[in-house]
């Protein structure tokens, strides 16, 4: 069982789930979960033998989004692989067989429904995690120093609230899914995404050590804060390094420059620069111009003061977007209300 495989088989089907599973099984990889290959393994063996393409999609992106929730909660393993092994030794809360093959392979498998139902119950029973809702899981995971815990974690987040989402008008920071048309540009949460250079590092924008002066003193008083992933963009890795430790007014005019959409746009940035005093370097400008526009940071170069408030409501605007995506790949309601949540 291999990523080329699956790929193969996928696209051949003309279905289109083949990049959302190269997505999910490479997030997983990064994620060192190895105890989710048992799982993934058993429902391959089933799709060879049925064709099933959206069965077999639907039990890996709830595998993930179980994941991407529960590690976002504890920071840490913290348990995870106890509960996968739990799913292939024990009988499920909902019923029927565990999901090991048995020793004469006869145990049947759930189906993708009933293997979200028991997801789910990990994860509003478990008392580490105890997430019954959206709200349960935002109110936790927004105390997390999520990017002292997983990179991999973050960039998954960052990227599955910028899917398909845009600015709000007159909210600098915040971005929306309501209402905004489908666009291959807004195609984050994607395979080609996760493993191209253009957001493969993940940036602290309040820097992870303290310096001297610059910056806001609240976002170092709590651990969580410059860590929360409301304090991280994602940036190619030439970029990241070139600005650095930078103060907010130097990193506000550099991702100006960034989200440019014309060249013009990118030369009035760099002019802007020098007559506040801030220098680029020739490696930078040169780094700039030739760089690709970075739509992730379009919400972000307009904000005048990076402070601990804005690390905060960003932080929330983040999480209720992510889980505007990953709530549907678990069968939970999309609204973060925990008044509509289910069983």
């Amino acid at each position: 069982m291999n990523l080329d495989t699956w790929t193969t088989r996928l696209t051949i089907t003309g279905n289109g789930q083949a990049d959302v599973l190269m997505l999910c099984v490479a997030f997983i990889a990064n994620m060192n979960t190895s105890l989710s290959i048992p799982i993934i393994a058993r429902y391959w063996s089933q799709y060879n033998g049925d064709n099933d393409e959206l069965e077999f999609v639907n039990v890996v992106k709830a595998l993930t989004a179980f994941i991407v929730l529960r590690r976002s909660v504890t920071g840490n393993t913290g348990g995870i692989d106890s509960d996968l092994r739990g799913l292939m030794q024990r009988r499920p809360t909902v019923g029927g067989d565990p999901l090991c093959a048995g020793l004469e392979n006869e145990n049947e498998l759930l189906s993708s429904t009933d293997l979200k139902k028991e997801l789910r119950n990990l994860l509003k029973r478990n008392k580490k995690v105890g997430i019954q809702c959206g709200q349960d899981w935002i109110s936790k995971a927004q105390y997390v120093p999520l990017a002292a815990h997983s990179k991999p974690l973050c960039r998954f987040l960052l990227l599955a609230a910028s899917h398909q989402s845009r600015p709000v008008d007159g909210e600098m920071g915040a971005l929306s899914k309501e209402r905004t048309r489908k666009s291959d540009e807004l195609d984050f949460l994607s395979y080609r995404y996760w493993t191209a250079d253009k957001y493969s590092t993940v940036e602290h924008v309040a820097p992870n050590s303290e310096p001297s002066s610059g910056w806001d003193a609240e976002i170092y008083r709590q651990p969580h804060t410059k860590n929360a992933v409301g304090n991280l963009v994602l940036l190619p890795q030439k970029e990241n390094s070139s600005v650095g430790n930078a103060s907010w007014r130097k990193k506000r005019i550099f991702y100006s420059a960034l989200t440019a959409k014309t060249d013009d746009e990118l030369g009035e940035a760099v002019t802007k620069a020098e007559k506040e005093g801030i220098s680029f370097g020739k490696k930078t400008e040169k780094l700039l111009k030739e760089g690709d526009r970075l739509h992730l940071l379009d919400h972000i170069e307009g904000i005048r003061a990076w402070n601990q408030e804005v690390i905060k409501i960003r932080t929330c605007n983040i999480l209720e977007l992510a889980w505007e995506e990953l709530s549907v790949w678990l069968d939970f309601p999309i609204s973060a209300n925990c008044d509509s949540r289910n069983s």
